[in-house]
């Protein structure tokens, strides 16, 4: 994954999960990870592996498409979305 492509992605799962009112904890345990992983993949301390975006994307209630979507603005225009 691409250094551009992940920080539109941790902000975006950062973003998202605020919409939602969801914890860290509370999408770590829809996952079945630790809220110590949501945390570190929001930081950039940890990357979200492929096989993870579709747990991911289900615990936070959208898909990637929609997440990349709501990314920041500034991070879509990198990205070219």
């Amino acid at each position: 994954m691409s250094s551009e492509l992940g920080v539109a992605l941790a902000r975006a799962v950062r973003a998202e999960r605020a919409r939602a009112g969801l914890t860290q904890a509370q999408v770590g345990e829809r996952m079945g990870v630790d809220a110590s992983t949501i945390s570190q993949i929001e930081r950039l301390a940890r990357r979200v592996y492929m096989d993870e975006v579709p747990e991911l994307c289900e615990a936070l209630g959208t898909t990637l498409a929609d997440l990349l979507a709501k990314a920041p603005t500034d991070d879509r225009h990198r990205m070219g979305l």
